[in-house]
């Protein structure tokens, strides 16, 4: 009898919108291609914004077009088909036994592979909560027909649901109870563990350097507020930085008239790998949502734990509960809730940052909050493949 050879466990990671603009996604991948024995590919597709493709160790990843907005209707929902075809052929040359797609705007990708292989193993993530009343936009009129079968099929096929925090577990739950819950589970958006800084961070600089990092709308985000008190604030008291990576154009016209000499705004964003350093050289970090959607007001976004990880004070609204689990107000670096709309919260705030706490370097990172999940992927596809290969495949 001839010996079984081992067989390594493949893994496919569908990732609909593009990677270079998702961070944790990014993160995630690294780990998975570091961390595992597996034979690791992605699919996603190209950004559509000159950013540096992103690349990781032991990941194949596969782009397909991206139908950007510029583009006329027909051939964006070309490409958004397209995907789906593309990805299932990706699919069946690969011959993965376990697949993790992110979002309901990646689950028409995996649908006909995973009827057609019912051993595979599917994980399921979602980088937003997302109500059910979402779904009936005109926007998204196709990614409600993934979500019809995510709900009837896909949730239900599935040995693991996550969200990035609990309230967006409870909310999903709420949605859907039919879900088993034991299949729910939080992973929040932390940074890498190269992030952390060594030694204790310096006094805070005079002016105060205060960065803003993310997407700015005045719909969503309190961007105007912030920068007219940034502008009512005396000469050398606080300089911003905003790092801007999705901006309404209404928006950016009117970040971009600003010509104020204490705010630099660049509007094309900046490369996951050299944020680090940026914000390594400021000593607040400002999160902006309006909480205008219960995903805003239940969200505690990457940039949090960005900002905590470099040492910055984090300065949040006070209407992101989401938040609320990591606020911290006797050790340095805070988190601290702000109310964006009024100019005098902002003044008791910046007052209050240079009083002496005790230091509290956040330590936590993306391989403690991803073990549990790759563990899952990587270890028990190990024991699944003691079968013959061609029985599996």
């Amino acid at each position: 009898m001839v010996p079984r050879a081992a067989v390594v466990p493949r893994v496919a990671v569908v990732h609909w919108l593009p990677l270079e603009q998702y961070p944790p996604a990014q993160n995630m991948l690294r780990e998975l291609g570091v961390s595992s024995a597996a034979d690791v590919v992605c699919l996603t597709t190209r950004n559509d914004r000159g950013l540096p493709d992103f690349s990781a160790s032991g990941v194949r990843i596969f782009r397909w077009p991206f139908p950007s907005r510029g583009i006329a209707r027909w051939w964006r929902l070309l490409l958004l088909s397209g995907f789906q075809f593309w990805s299932t052929c990706r699919l069946l040359l690969q011959r993965p036994s376990a697949v993790l797609y992110y979002e309901p705007h990646s689950a028409g990708a995996v649908l006909l592979y995973l009827a057609l292989f019912r051993r595979v193993r599917l994980f399921i993530h979602n980088h937003e909560y997302r109500e059910q009343s979402h779904f009936a936009d005109p926007g998204n009129r196709v990614f409600s027909i993934f979500h019809w079968f995510e709900k009837r099929y896909l949730y239900h096929r599935a040995e693991w649901i996550s969200q990035t925090n609990e309230d967006r577990v409870r909310l999903f739950l709420s949605d859907l109870p039919a879900v088993d819950a034991s299949k729910l589970h939080a992973v929040p958006n932390l940074p890498p563990q190269d992030w952390i800084v060594p030694g204790v961070r310096g006094e805070i600089s005079h002016p105060v350097r205060m960065i803003y990092a993310g997407a700015v709308s005045f719909a969503d985000t309190f961007i105007r507020e912030f920068v007219e008190w940034v502008q009512a604030t005396e000469q050398g008291t606080v300089v911003l930085t905003l790092m801007v990576n999705n901006c309404h154009e209404e928006t950016r016209r009117w970040l971009e008239s600003l010509h104020d000499d204490r705010i630099t705004v660049n509007t094309q964003g900046v490369d996951y790998s050299a944020l680090p350093a940026l914000l390594a050289e400021h000593d607040v970090g400002v999160i902006l949502y309006r909480g205008s959607t219960p995903n805003y007001v239940y969200n505690a976004p990457n940039k949090l734990f960005e900002y905590l990880i470099c040492g910055l004070e984090v300065w949040y609204p006070s209407v992101m509960v989401g938040v609320d689990p990591y606020r911290r107000e006797a050790v340095s670096p805070r988190v601290i809730a702000v109310d964006f709309s009024k100019p005098q919260s902002l003044d008791e705030s910046l007052a209050g940052l240079e009083q002496h706490r005790p230091a509290s370097p956040w330590l936590r990172t993306c391989d403690e909050a991803f073990q549990p999940l790759l563990s899952r992927i990587c270890n028990q596809s190990v024991a699944t493949h003691e079968v013959d290969p061609e029985e599996q495949y």
